[in-house]
């Protein structure tokens, strides 16, 4: 499992998706996120991926507790 995560962790596509959003996204406030990157922008899907994978290790971290 451990590698799994750790390639998809490497995967060039994954990381020019967390490379876009930590480096070229800017916003003021939540309203100007969503405007900008909510789930009516075609951004939405960049944002969802990097969301649902660390959502993904926040629950294997969970259930080893």
């Amino acid at each position: 499992m451990f590698l799994t995560v750790y390639n998809r962790m490497l995967d060039e596509n994954f990381m020019r998706t967390i490379n876009d959003v930590l480096f070229n996204w800017e916003w003021r406030d939540y309203e100007d996120f969503m405007e900008k990157f909510g789930p009516d922008t075609d951004r939405y899907t960049k944002f969802n991926t990097i969301m649902m994978f660390y959502e993904g290790i926040g629950i294997l971290v969970q259930g080893t507790h």
